[in-house]
């Protein structure tokens, strides 16, 4: 089990780092392949650029 939720998360996230606003097609497939539904893949990318923004914010205030 945790190694099925760690191939998803690892899937997800070079995808992010592909393109951290995928088309609706692309979430579609990756819905299909993960086994996921495509509202779950779109909230993960939603979390995701926001945790993004988060860190790149409070990096910039370290660094100044």
């Amino acid at each position: 089990m945790f190694l099925l939720i760690f191939l998803k998360l690892t899937a997800l996230k070079r995808k992010f780092q592909a393109d951290c606003y995928p088309d609706v097609r692309t979430k579609n497939e990756l819905a299909k392949n993960l086994g996921l539904p495509a509202g779950v893949i779109g909230e993960w990318f939603k979390n995701k650029r926001q945790k993004a923004r988060e860190e790149s914010s409070r990096n910039s205030r370290i660094n100044n």
